[in-house]
């Protein structure tokens, strides 16, 4: 329900709940799933991509539980012109279930998300180096009825700000977008790291004190757990979940 609201104060209370939330991913998360609540939005989800890529890396939804696996199905997902969106300069994107309705193969996405009152949708995103973050929030009505005006007109705000606390879960499996990694561990990470700093297999082993062959090992555990073909794409695949502190 549209409500009135001092927009100075209202951006000063938000900055100092996402201040408060804690540290980590899960406590910034549910920072940020609480503002959504808040706002009463009819869902939210966040997530990131490489810049150039239209491949996610990381993604949460905020949404009923089944919507993750609706919204995978492939005549869903390719009716969704976020994707396309990602690739280009515009920094927000605007849809609603009634313009998606009216692309040729839209139907399916259009009634799905009206069934879940997410009729409604602004998009926004930043580039971090090398990652594309995203936010997606949504609502039953037009922002400017659902949120009252004054909210409707601060939501690139509100959105940047609730980016902020968000980072990469720790892991993923089993996602319907095909996001599956797992925590690497201290040896592995140290590998990457001295991969990052230009170092190649024979001298990491000699900074390390290992082996080479423990090296080549540990690169491969790597490439493994991050879903990664190459050890360059292992590298930038860690570093944008979060996993390296360079």
């Amino acid at each position: 329900m549209a409500r009135a609201v001092q927009p100075l104060n209202f951006l000063i209370d938000l900055a100092d709940r996402l201040q408060s939330c804690g540290t980590g991913p899960e406590a910034g998360w549910a920072a940020v799933c609480g503002v959504a609540d808040s706002l009463d939005l009819a869902g939210m989800n966040a997530g990131a991509a490489l810049a150039g890529s239209t491949d996610p890396i990381w993604a949460r939804f905020h949404l009923p539980r089944d919507w993750e696996q609706v919204y995978c199905q492939e005549p869903l997902r390719r009716a969704d012109p976020l994707w396309p969106w990602l690739s280009r300069p515009e920094p927000r994107l605007h849809k609603s279930s009634e313009g998606i309705a009216a692309q040729a193969d839209g139907q399916p996405l259009a009634a799905a998300m009206r069934a879940r009152n997410f009729n409604f949708v602004q998009v926004f995103k930043w580039q971090r180096g090398p990652v594309l973050q995203v936010l997606t929030m949504g609502t039953r009505h037009p922002a400017a009825i659902s949120l009252g005006p004054e909210l409707a007109a601060l939501l690139p705000a509100i959105a940047a700000m609730m980016a902020g606390p968000l980072l990469p879960p720790r892991s993923a499996s089993g996602s319907g977008l095909g996001i599956r990694y797992r925590p690497l561990t201290g040896r592995e990470r140290s590998v990457l790291a001295h991969l990052a700093c230009g170092l190649d297999n024979c001298a990491i082993a000699e900074r390390m004190g290992i082996a080479e062959v423990t090296v080549r090992l540990h690169l491969k555990n790597a490439r493994a757990k991050m879903g990664a073909s190459t050890r360059e794409q292992a590298l930038a695949l860690a570093m944008a979940r979060g996993m390296l502190d360079l």
